[in-house]
């Protein structure tokens, strides 16, 4: 049934984006070799995926390279300025939310991005466990080119996932969150979007079209749009549970990244835990 989003808990505010009218001024010279890395990690990154060419080469110049040893705060939790966005190119840092580490990144991972876009103050700290090398992207070079294309990719999604049944617990803040981290991938029919037994790390919705869900070999159920599956992935590490496939001649889903969900939005894991054992 879908939600009223004139009655979610409206006392969450809503996010708030304000993209910078003026192009960033910032420019940092960078080897072919680190040019060329940098823009292959961005690609990969659910903040670029909608980005051209043309936007995605200003912002791979507007980085820097910055290093750290092991054992350093990158960013600390309830500070509330914050200046950059960063992406680790090498080393490890791990994660942690009151006290308690929730998860370690790796190369190609980027964080600090929800208090530049959102206001908010720094949602977890962030500390080294190894010498790294990270890039890092100024507030207002990331808001004149990432925020104006979060806010379009925004609202691209946020009616659609309103319809969504497992979403209608969400408060309006988590499905905005939600629809920020989405990346869109599309599949022709017949094509294997997961297999039964491999591991997983992606959450799935259908956006358009359908597919069929195999268990041993057999079909047990077609899921639609609005439909949804992968959530076992992001909630534990157990593997696939099921095959499934593209059905119709084309298959739009709206894919999330375990990373992504339990860093931005963790609080919403009992409720898949809920529905995936109902």
């Amino acid at each position: 049934m879908k939600s009223n989003s004139s009655s979610r808990r409206l006392s969450v505010s809503a996010a708030v984006l304000h993209p910078n009218t003026l192009a960033p001024q910032k420019r940092f010279e960078k080897s072919p070799v680190d040019n060329q890395r940098l823009t292959d990690i961005l690609k990969r990154n659910f903040l670029c995926a909608h980005l051209d060419e043309s936007d995605l080469k200003t912002l791979v110049d507007a980085f820097e390279t910055t290093e750290t040893e092991a054992g350093v705060e990158i960013l600390r939790q309830g500070d509330l300025v914050a200046e950059h966005y960063y992406v680790l190119d090498t080393g490890s840092a791990e994660v942690f939310k009151d006290g308690e580490k929730i998860l370690t990144y790796s190369s190609g991972d980027g964080f600090g991005e929800l208090a530049l876009m959102y206001n908010t103050p720094r949602a977890a700290t962030v500390k080294s466990c190894s010498e790294c090398k990270l890039w890092r992207l100024d507030q207002t070079s990331f808001k004149a080119i990432l925020v104006a294309s979060a806010i379009n990719k925004r609202e691209k999604y946020i009616e659609f996932l309103e319809l969504v049944p497992i979403l209608g617990e969400m408060a309006l803040k988590e499905l905005q969150v939600l629809a920020d981290t989405l990346v869109e991938h599309i599949y022709v029919q017949d094509d294997v979007i997961v297999n039964e037994g491999d591991p997983g790390d992606e959450f799935f919705i259908i956006a358009s079209g359908s597919v069929s869900v195999f268990k041993k070999g057999e079909e047990v159920s077609v899921l639609k749009e609005g439909n949804y599956f992968g959530e076992i992935a992001l909630i534990s590490t157990k593997n696939r549970q099921a095959t499934v496939v593209a059905k119709t001649s084309t298959v739009k889903v709206l894919v999330v990244h375990r990373k992504v969900f339990q860093r931005v939005l963790g609080p919403i894991t009992d409720m898949l835990w809920r529905n995936s054992l109902a």
